[in-house]
């Protein structure tokens, strides 16, 4: 009796269809029967094996046979990125065949629980009923973890993206949007910026899908965490990293290349609209579940700040170049900067793209000032603290230090206005001397706090207002104490009390970088350019320079904007510094008024008056003359000292000199003929031009009044220049077309042009010294100030086979006091350099020595 009764268990443990047939009584007795042999944990242990190896091993086998990913997509599915094929199959195929796993074994619980009431006695507790469902549920779990479908999670994932995205575009339609394209895109995003609660935003699943759809989306979680809590987990997993996707999606379609408007509130807003009310949706969450909502909001959120982020990190070069217009942009990042850690990933990618964008050889350098000082205006923006900038702006730095050019780049854009507003970067250093004659300067810091939001707030309105009434008293009492202050440290003092509101802590980042030595940089722009050499006495010489050129090559005596903008440069660098520069501007001044005295009709009666014809002349001449205070002035240039001038034209020199000497006396006029500047109209050929050259071209140009063509030698004589500067300076008229260059086979000649050879005089390659400087550059005056040492260092490798470079400056700081060597290692090395360019040195990487 009691085996018959275990068979009959056994094929009710195994689902056996023939068990169908059998009457209810004769169940119950053939399971009191086995009570009573103590046979329940048996039974239990039969019942999960026959499950395991029966109902259940075949559910699990059709499931994975149902999910198994075609070939064609599975690429796709472990991308994450959407696929309609991919779509389809996972709606059609691996949804409907986890439901129905799902299903089969919802079925078999409900069997092993009657199963396990009937194997119990009737004075055991349900408790034990529910210990076997307990472990059925496990073996469930273990049986889906070991032979379960592999690629369970991304299937899962991939079905939600699908759910995602149909109730995104609901959602849309419902905003009002009709399609996916751009225009759209604006549409909305604008829709929801002029939107002032986000309640109007929001609809629920059901509201916006209908009751069956948002069913059909709860079911997929519910049922897998019915089946066992482990892939309830598994789905909810799933239903994140699918929303993930698309909040990283819809941040890059929606933002990707939009600096000139936010767009990280409008995205925040379309979180909450569209995947938190999904994510309540699939995972079946209520209005009790506040902490659960407030979590999942909290990672959403998160996931907006971290793809917005990264993606304004990749187009922060761009954004820098459209600044300030990118300002939205970069009020953005600098918001998510504050609620994410990518401060570390900003630096490493920002210094990427420059290095491959900006710092290399097909940059000028003008463009990678430019776009220094808009890296140092942004990223103030994003960090007033300093620190991001100074660790992202050493690589540029360095870079512009080894360009030859760049104070020259520098000091031109201090000086020139450029033409365009302050936010053009050719202007952008003129506009910032003009804002501290203004008294202005670039705070960052200040315009770039938030608002304080009132909902968000650490105080309510109550606190705020005794904090008002405080900071008040605060002021009173400094008042008090300050009563024989100053009258305008009694209103710095206010005006620091009353912004206690808008102090911001330093970053975390300052204590890391200070640590490795760097400070905390201020928005001085034109003090972080001069930084780059460590000395303003670099830029002030290179101005000087500058300046000298544009006096000397100026054909009227208006310096009002030369006056202006050293007005300017003293507020920054100091009276001091560009005293020369003063003296300079005031020679320029003086030089006006005694040219107007020397041409002015001299008092009848007066010595000079009796010359009239001298006096005729000097009132005709186009000669004007700048006296110049050769102690302030740079050093000119050695390159042509004296030539022969025309002699009308040296005749009225002489007349000039003469009188001013007659008006100065004792002083003596010195002329330097090849300085200066000839405006000159030139006829050839049928037509006329203007051109502006300096004194020496204009010389030459006059001698081919006398003669058509020239022998090169024989016009360098006539001219008293050296053939090779002849050829430099004649360039600029072969370059015009006035003049040919041609070889007879005894040399070179020069000739006018005619017609028929005037085309192929222009098409010719010459270099055009046209602007060669007077004016000795502040590099070449720093070279020839090295050349005194030359004998002391010839001396040294003569005595010793080979020196370091670090000897060979100990040695002269040593040894040389007159003049005193006051030069750095720098200027010493490349001096060493030069004279093994000479041949005059030889050098094997870690020592030079004598040739």
């Amino acid at each position: 009796m009691a085996v018959d009764a275990w068979c009959l268990a056994r094929s009710l443990a195994a689902n056996d269809p023939s068990t169908s047939a059998l009457s209810a009584k004769d169940v119950d007795e053939a399971f009191a029967t086995l009570r009573r042999s103590n046979c329940s944990d048996v039974l239990e242990r039969a019942f999960l094996s026959a499950f395991a190896s029966g109902v259940g091993k075949d559910a699990l086998e059709a499931w994975c046979k149902s999910c198994e990913v075609p070939a064609t997509l599975v690429r796709a599915l472990n991308d994450g990125v959407s696929d309609e094929r991919l779509d389809a199959w996972t709606r059609e195929r691996a949804a409907p065949a986890t439901l129905k796993f799902a299903e089969i074994v919802e079925s078999e619980r409900c069997r092993a629980r009657a199963f396990s009431s009937r194997a119990r006695s009737e004075n055991e507790t349900s408790a034990s009923v529910e210990a076997f469902v307990r472990v059925f549920d496990a073996e469930v779990g273990a049986m889906v973890c070991a032979r379960g479908p592999p690629r369970l999670s991304a299937i899962l994932s991939a079905w939600y993206r699908v759910q995602a995205k149909e109730y995104d575009r609901a959602v849309r339609r419902r905003w009002g949007e009709t399609s996916d394209d751009e225009e759209n895109d604006l549409m909305e995003t604008n829709m929801l910026e002029r939107q002032g609660t986000i309640s109007m935003d929001i609809a629920g699943c059901a509201e916006v899908m209908g009751l069956l759809w948002s069913a059909a989306t709860a079911e997929m979680r519910t049922a897998l965490a019915k089946c066992h809590e482990s892939l309830g987990r598994v789905a909810e997993n799933a239903a994140a990293r699918a929303l993930g996707g698309c909040v990283q999606q819809h941040v890059v379609r929606r933002c990707e290349g939009a600096f000139d408007a936010p767009k990280l509130r409008a995205t925040l807003r379309w979180v909450r609209a569209v995947p938190l009310e999904f994510f309540k949706t699939a995972l079946s969450l209520s209005a009790n579940d506040g902490a659960a909502i407030d979590s999942w909001r909290g990672r959403l959120e998160y996931a907006v700040y971290e793809h917005l982020g990264a993606l304004r990190i990749h187009e922060l070069f761009d954004i820098i170049v459209e600044y300030p217009d990118s300002l939205p942009a970069i009020t953005d990042l600098r918001t998510c900067l504050q609620n994410t850690m990518l401060h570390s990933v900003l630096v490493d990618s920002f210094v990427d793209a420059t290095r491959s964008r900006l710092l290399h050889a097909g940059a000028s350098t003008v463009d990678i000032v430019q776009q220094y000082i808009g890296t140092i205006k942004t990223l103030l923006e994003l960090d007033p603290s300093g620190v991001v900038l100074e660790l992202v702006s050493g690589p540029i730095k360095e870079y512009l230090r080894e360009r030859k050019d760049t104070i020259r780049c520098v000091v031109t854009m201090l000086t020139d206005d450029g033409g365009g507003g302050e936010g053009d970067g050719e202007g952008a250093l003129y506009a910032e001397l003009g804002r501290l004659a203004r008294g202005e300067s670039m705070e960052f810091a200040e315009s770039s706090v938030p608002a304080p939001n009132p909902s968000v707030g650490l105080m309510d309105a109550d606190n705020l207002d005794r904090m008002d009434s405080i900071t008040a008293e605060m002021v009173a009492i400094a008042a008090t104490i300050t009563e024989d202050a100053h009258e305008d440290d009694i209103v710095q003092t206010q005006q620091v009390l009353s912004g206690w509101d808008a102090w911001e802590p330093e970053p975390v980042e300052t204590e890391a970088a200070a640590s490795r030595g760097r400070r905390r940089k201020g928005g001085d722009i034109i003090g972080l350019l001069v930084g780059i050499y460590g000395s303003k006495e670099l830029f002030i010489n290179e101005y000087r320079t500058m300046l000298a050129e544009k006096l000397l090559a100026k054909t009227t005596y208006d310096t009002d904007r030369e006056m202006h903008a050293l007005e300017l440069l003293k507020l920054r660098f100091g009276e001091g510094s560009l005293h020369n520069c003063e003296v300079m501007l005031k020679d320029f001044a003086d030089s006006k008024r005694t040219n107007a005295n020397i041409k002015v009709q001299p008092t009848t009666g007066t010595p000079s008056a009796k010359d009239r014809r001298a006096n005729d002349i000097l009132m005709h001449t186009p000669v004007e003359a700048t006296i110049v205070s050769s102690m302030f002035w740079p050093a000119f240039s050695t390159d042509v000292t004296d030539f022969k001038l025309p002699q009308e034209i040296q005749e009225q020199m002489d007349l000039y000199a003469k009188r001013y000497h007659q008006i100065k006396a004792p002083r003596k006029m010195e002329w330097r003929p090849a300085l200066g500047i000839v405006v000159m109209d030139v006829t050839h050929n049928d037509r006329t031009f203007e051109v502006s050259v300096n004194p020496l071209q204009a010389t030459i140009l006059h001698h081919f009044q006398r003669a058509e063509s020239w022998r090169a030698s024989d016009l360098a004589h006539e001219v008293g220049v050296s053939v090779d500067a002849l050829r430099r300076r004649i360039a600029v008229w072969i370059n015009h077309g006035v003049l040919i260059e041609r070889n007879d086979g005894q040399g070179v000649v020069y000739a006018l042009t005619e017609l028929t050879d005037e085309v192929d005089a222009m098409d010719g390659v010459h270099n055009d010294d046209e602007h060669i400087s007077g004016v000795v550059t502040a590099e070449e005056s720093a070279a020839a100030g090295m050349m005194v040492y030359e004998q002391y260092v010839m001396g040294m490798l003569t005595n010793f086979p080979s020196l370091s470079l670090d000897r060979i400056h100990n040695m002269l700081k040593m040894f040389v006091v007159d003049p005193v060597y006051d030069k750095s290692i720098e200027d010493l090395e490349q001096f060493l350099l030069g004279l093994v360019a000479q041949d005059k040195l030889s050098a094997d990487g870690t020592s030079f020595s004598k040739k």
